[in-house]
């Protein structure tokens, strides 16, 4: 193809040279007037605005049509001058090089032309829609205004209204305007629509066969189609016949790319530095140096190089004011995503902005794309990343439906289906998606041979996923037949993951040599240089489930430790901040548990008890944050001492295994911990426990109430019936939970299932820490704060469009919260600062925080399960900004706050509860408060009485400020108000004595544990807060 030598060409160029000409001539003839501009002319430093006329100096009218022709010659080997009238007078205006978006339409087509308000956003597409149809109507040239309507639509993404015009349009539209028509609105069409209108339009003229303008739109098409041979025959030919204009520079940029994706770096680099030269020659400052900047980022940071995302985020920035939401500006923030993922550590905070930027842009800029669908489903890939299923799963659903909705067998379409399925997986939903996997899998064989998906690697990778989850599932012969029909899909060698899996399966069947086999095949391939890498941890778990299966007991335990030493590594390459580390970690708890079961068949004390401190050093390390004094904090080589314990404590810690719970027994005068092995495993944990909350739920209900006792006293007798007396009858209980025994109420179980039960709480206090190490940093981190603070009644943060209804929901008056700040003045003494209604607002709290010795906050507490650090305390908007919305997330907690070693109460629903995150540690709010600087945290455990909560915190408050023991004040205060509840309903006459005001007025039915059991407190336990 000779795009050179084509009648378009050789129109443009002759018509270009007779406006050179007459552009140096004096006289001045006004022709078109803008319509149409976008920021872009601003930022390039053009001044242009709605309702300005422009003409050449002399020489022929400046028409439509010509001013098109301009900006597909002349304009693509530089900026062209022109004069432009306003307000009556005339003034040079320079255009940019490269393409304008700016329409035009002829200054005498219509009477009034001058007055269109097209400057009224929300009035301009009828305005254009009228004079379009007017034009029409007059049988005057109609085109101009076709495409400033076409543009407007583009605009707001109305992909079915274009596809109705664009037929219109070009029935009245000259070559050149039909090619202005396509540049309109090429991205809001399908890439198969681009494709089809652009050849369309290469049809309806010989002029236009081999017209730049239209080789570029269909080069956009094949690119974006994957068509790697169609986009690298197109490219080469335009940059052949157009090597010193922007054309040209666009097909090499395209070419960059192509190479780029048939991982021919070389290629991509020397097609890149021929755009950028062209470019910087050119048109330094334009869209198309800023998409060449946004490709050698992406290029540098997969060469390796560094600075690349530094270069990609220059280019971005180029492009949010040369071209906000545009596709380019969308596409760039896809990468950007991309290679956040790629940073090491990987960055998913960064990856999760550049995502919501990529989807907010291609929501805009092209809604019912396939870009907008892969921008939603790259924002679901990092939150599952994140651990964060349900709204993955949300996203994943609805880019999968967009997809479908335009190519049911698109790569898209059937990767996001198969990420899809991932969720599932995550989520215990083998069966939905093992479904979804073979419906994939048929899709993928019903496409012709030569459908470029067959090209890519979707169905390696559906067999590789699917293997993984049939390993899941303990069913190794499954796996094995997907992963060898995965190899058989392949002439290049076996990938590390392949053969790990493999060996895995075979591990399964018992076919242990086979195994070894494998494992041997990749150690030889990773390298000892690639070991440390993830790849070398789940060799090396591997490699000890296979030694541990054929009874190599030694050499498991050996590869285990292998494994976690290599977890370390990795764990702070897999993200950049502590809190997401923690739940990449948290997948890998097996390496510490399976070992663990193996230790206690062997009843080796000492050697369990130092697993357990590794397997929770992190949440221990934490707290010491991730400056200098991390390292203070070894990595446990033996086991912990309890030396925070008081002489009345004791220190109970559980770690729940698949089939069984270890429980180590710590006391002050101990060097080595008890060690006991409970019979009860994590899913039935899980579901006593779930069931037991549920009853105790409903405290009116007798019956109900009964159940919920005898099942408090079997998970006791479960839990502590192998403890010997002198352990029991310790007043004073620290327990250590894991996974779901975090979401127990301990004060509430049964130790003696009587007509009156005896519940633990009333023969030993009970404090909640996250570790033996976390215990003893605790107790030693000194409370300098100055004073008490409070702060309650809040009226309420701003609602937002993406609230829950529990969050809709929290307008309710705290009857108790006021009570309980204003009793903090007579407790604590007139230096203590309170905040009430509207002045309780998040910038206050935050910033009277940093003095607290004591800190109470009474109010409304949201919990968010799945994504724990955006817990939130609900308190006065104050002035509505970011940092002062009235909404303290956990995360803002965590970042933003700075504590003095203080006790922190937080009156508020549910806000001791998290998501466990193996030995990792339960985050939310608690922990949040804890690496923010509190020493201790009482939260509540479930959507807490207003009234009983209100009592609690007010009788506990004096007794802290007597130097009490923080646990002991709680189970003092727990004590009295079971004690009250009790004499209340066995007297007849106290309900009458309440009603005049003479005695408590308490619920019905205030003794079961729904009452007073959902307070809990964390930490240390020894009290420093004095009156």
């Amino acid at each position: 193809m000779s795009i050179s030598s084509s009648p378009a060409v050789r129109i443009c160029c002759a018509l270009a040279a007779a406006l050179c000409m007459a552009l140096s001539s004096s006289e001045v003839h006004a022709d078109v007037r803008v319509v149409q501009v976008t920021a872009r002319m601003a930022a390039l430093g053009t001044d242009l605005q709605l309702g300005d006329v422009l003409a050449t100096a002399s020489g022929p009218s400046l028409t439509p049509q010509m001013f098109r022709q301009l900006e597909w010659t002349m304009a693509q080997s530089g900026p062209l001058a022109l004069q432009r009238q306003r307000a009556g007078q005339w003034q040079s205006v320079t255009l940019p090089a490269g393409e304008w978006a700016v329409d035009v339409v002829d200054v005498d087509a219509q009477p009034g032309t001058a007055t269109l308000d097209v400057s009224n956003a929300a009035q301009r597409e009828s305005q254009l829609r009228e004079r379009w149809r007017q034009a029409r109507q007059r049988s005057a040239s109609s085109a101009a205004w076709g495409i400033a309507l076409l543009r407007e639509l583009a605009r707001h993404g109305n992909a079915t209204d274009i596809q109705t015009l664009l037929p219109e349009v070009f029935a009245d539209a000259s070559e050149a305007e039909r090619v202005a028509a396509l540049y309109a609105v090429h991205s809001a069409l399908t890439p198969q629509a681009l494709r089809d209108w652009t050849q369309q339009a290469q049809a309806s003229s010989p002029a236009l066969a081999s017209d730049p303008a239209l080789v570029n739109l269909t080069i956009l098409a094949y690119a974006q189609l994957r068509d790697l041979p169609a986009t690298e025959s197109n490219a080469t030919a335009l940059f052949e016949d157009q090597a010193d204009s922007l054309w040209g520079m666009r097909a090499a940029l395209a070419l960059a790319l192509n190479a780029f994706r048939q991982q021919d770096p070389a290629g991509a680099e020397a097609w890149l530095a021929k755009a950028e030269a062209l470019a910087a020659r050119i048109a330094p400052k334009g869209l198309d140096a800023a998409n060449a900047q946004v490709l050698r980022g992406v290029i540098d940071d997969r060469l390796g190089r560094p600075g690349g995302m530094a270069t990609l985020e220059n280019g971005l920035q180029r492009l949010r004011v040369l071209d906000p939401n545009s596709p380019a500006h969308g596409r760039a923030a896809f990468n950007a995503h991309f290679i956040a993922l790629s940073q090491t550590p990987r960055d998913l905070i960064l990856a999760e902005r550049y995502a919501r930027e990529a989807l907010e842009v291609m929501g805009r800029a092209a809604p019912a794309s396939n870009a907008h669908a892969q921008a939603r489903a790259a924002l679901a890939d990092v939150l599952w990343r994140q651990l964060q299923l349900t709204e993955a799963e949300l996203l994943f659903t609805q880019a999968w439906r967009d997809s479908k909705a335009l190519d049911p067998v698109s790569y898209e379409t059937l990767s996001t289906r198969l990420q899809l399925a991932q969720v599932w997986h995550a989520q215990g939903r083998f069966d939905e998606a093992i479904a979804a996997s073979r419906d994939i899998e048929a899709a993928w064989a019903n496409l012709p041979a030569d459908h470029p998906v067959r090209g890519m690697s979707l169905l390696q990778d559906l067999l590789r996923f699917r293997a993984g989850w049939y390993l899941d599932a303990g069913d190794g012969a499954a796996a094995q037949a997907d992963l060898t029909a995965a190899l058989h899909l392949s002439n290049k060698p076996a990938r590390p993951d392949l053969i790990l899996l493999l060996a895995d399966a075979e591990r399964l069947q018992g076919n242990w040599h086979k195994a070894q086999a494998h494992l041997e095949t990749l150690r030889e391939q990773l390298g000892e240089a690639d070991i440390s890498r993830l790849d070398g941890v789940e060799l090396a778990l591997t490699e000890a489930r296979l030694q541990r299966d054929q009874g190599q007991s030694a050499a498991a335990l050996t590869s285990y430790r292998h494994a976690i030493d290599l977890l370390g590594t990795a764990r702070e390459k897999a993200a950049s901040r502590e809190d997401l580390r923690a739940r990449w970690a948290s997948r890998f708890q097996a390496l510490f548990k399976e070992p663990l079961a193996m230790l206690m068949g062997e009843n080796a004390v000492a050697e369990v008890a130092t697993l357990e401190a590794q397997y929770r050093w992190q949440a221990s390390r934490a707290l010491l944050g991730d400056g200098p004094a991390s390292a203070t904090l070894p990595w446990p080589i033996a086991a912990p001492r309890a030396i925070a314990l008081g002489r009345d404590q004791v220190l109970l810690s559980l770690v729940v295994l698949p089939d069984s719970t270890v429980l180590l027994v710590y006391t002050a005068d101990q060097a080595v911990p008890t060690l006991f092995a409970l019979p009860v495993g994590q899913a039935q944990w899980r579901e006593r426990i779930r069931r037991w909350r549920t009853l105790l739920a409903a405290p009116d209900a007798p019956a109900v109430a009964h159940a919920a006792q005898r099942q408090g006293h079997a998970l006791y007798r479960d839990l502590f019936g192998q403890l010997p007396a002198e352990i029991r009858a310790k007043s004073r209980w620290v327990i250590v939970p894991d996974a779901d025994l975090h979401d127990l109420p301990w004060a509430a179980l049964v130790v003696n299932d009587t007509p009156e039960p005896v519940y633990l709480i009333e023969r030993a206090s009970i404090a909640l820490a996250a570790s033996v190490d976390s215990f003893n940093l605790l107790t030693d981190r000194p409370n300098t704060g100055l004073r008490a603070v409070g702060a309650g009644d809040a009226v309420g943060s701003t609602q937002q469009e993406s609230d829950t209804p529990q969050q809709r929901q929290t307008g309710a008056q705290l009857g108790a919260a006021r009570d309980e700040v204003l009793a903090l003045r007579e407790v604590f003494g007139p230096d203590t600062r309170i905040a009430l209604g509207q002045q309780a607002s998040e910038a206050w709290l935050r910033e009277q925080a940093r003095t607290a010795r004591w800190l109470h906050v009474a109010v409304h507490g949201l919990l968010d399960r799945e994504n724990p650090l955006r817990s939130q305390l609900l308190l006065s908007s104050g002035s509505g900004a970011g940092d002062d919305d009235g909404r303290i997330s956990a995360a803002e907690v965590m970042a933003q706050w700075s504590l003095p070693g203080s006790v922190v109460t937080l009156s508020a629903c549910d806000s001791a509860l998290g998501q466990a995150f193996g030995g990792e540690g339960l985050q939310g709010l608690v922990q949040a408060l804890q690496l923010a600087g509190a020493k201790t945290v009482f939260g509540t455990l479930w959507a807490v009485d207003d009234a009983s909560t209100g009592w609690l915190m007010r009788a506990l408050q004096p007794r802290i400020a007597k130097g009490e023991d923080l646990d002991s004040a709680l189970a003092a205060s727990q004590r009295d108000w079971l004690k009250l509840a009790r004499e209340a309903d066995a007297s007849w006459w106290h309900a009458a004595l309440a009603t005049l005001g003479l005695a408590e007025r308490l619920p019905t039915g205030a003794a079961a544990p729904y009452f007073w059991a959902g307070l809990s407190v964390h930490g240390a336990t020894r009290s420093e807060t004095t009156h």
